[in-house]
């Protein structure tokens, strides 16, 4: 009798750690460094910036654009009207559509004026025991650039809650992240704890980092010395973090046009000042879902 509850004390001992361990395992992957929930986050892909970058445009904006409006005049996808806050999709008709664009009754449109795109996010990051980081595309807008009036506007949401069928649309989208960007704020992003996050990941060993001209991995001192730390360092490596470059693949519903970002690669990016001028260089490279390759 006494064999017999010592072996199911030990049984119910084992299950209840067990059980431990996945809770564990389940609230660590659900966990968001960045606040408690998600984070929404504002970003703009620039393919016309992309001609003084060491990037090139993985594909045609131009041409993606041009195929949603052809969809939007056939009545096949609805745009939602871009004056609402970034929650609160209205739809957008066509004749509301054609005068945000200025177009003529003959329904024609220059895809010239569009080179770039507006992201509305939801961020995740978890950091408690790998790298989990997460981007929830919302709706995104093509952007258009008035070059008489020298303004933007956003042309009509495309919501991206419809993420079945997808398809890829780009690999190894390339673009930066600006941390003080005075367009688009930001103000429930904790930057300065983004950049720290990623920081100690790297200066912890906790996760391998590469060398972004030749793809190879830093060893401790080599990232310390591309950090700027010394014995004698007066600042944090964090201080002079200018922005954050993403690799990403792109993949779309070709039925809805909605957009799902894989985050492949972070880069943080500090400010180099020589004199009069300011140059940037990338520090590192942390690669999430592929083997590293070299981004300049």
């Amino acid at each position: 009798m006494y064999k017999r509850v010592t072996l199911l004390f030990l049984l119910l001992l084992i299950l209840s750690s067990c059980q431990n361990k996945y809770e564990k395992n389940t609230l660590s992957y659900q966990t968001n460094m960045l606040l408690d929930k998600n984070v929404s986050v504002i970003s703009v892909y620039s393919s016309s910036a992309m001609d003084s970058s060491p990037w090139k445009s993985p594909f045609s904006v131009k041409e993606f654009v041009s195929r949603l409006f052809y969809q939007v005049l056939q009545n096949k996808i609805t745009l939602y009207n871009p004056i609402f806050d970034d929650t609160i999709f209205h739809p957008l008709d066509k004749e509301a559509w054609l005068s945000l664009l200025k177009n003529n009754k003959q329904q024609t449109f220059d895809t010239t004026e569009f080179s770039d795109f507006y992201f509305y996010e939801h961020w995740t990051l978890d950091t408690t025991e790998s790298f989990l980081f997460n981007k929830e595309v919302v709706f995104w807008s093509p952007i258009k650039y008035n070059k008489e009036e020298k303004s933007k506007i956003l042309t009509g949401k495309v919501s991206c809650s419809d993420t079945s069928n997808l398809q890829l649309l780009a690999k190894h989208v390339i673009y930066e992240f600006l941390l003080d960007d005075t367009l688009n704020v930001n103000r429930s992003l904790n930057k300065n704890l983004l950049v720290k996050l990623i920081i100690d990941k790297a200066l912890n060993g906790q996760i391998p980092v590469y060398h972004p001209n030749n793809g190879k991995k830093l060893s401790k001192n080599e990232l310390n010395e591309r950090l700027d730390i010394t014995d004698s360092s007066l600042y944090m490596p964090y201080y002079n973090i200018y922005s954050l470059v993403f690799i990403e693949n792109w993949y779309y519903n070709p039925n809805t046009f909605a957009i799902k970002k894989e985050i492949v690669g972070i880069a943080p990016v500090k400010q180099i000042y020589l004199d009069d001028e300011v140059t940037k260089s990338i520090i590192f490279v942390l690669f999430l879902k592929e083997k590293p390759f070299t981004l300049l």
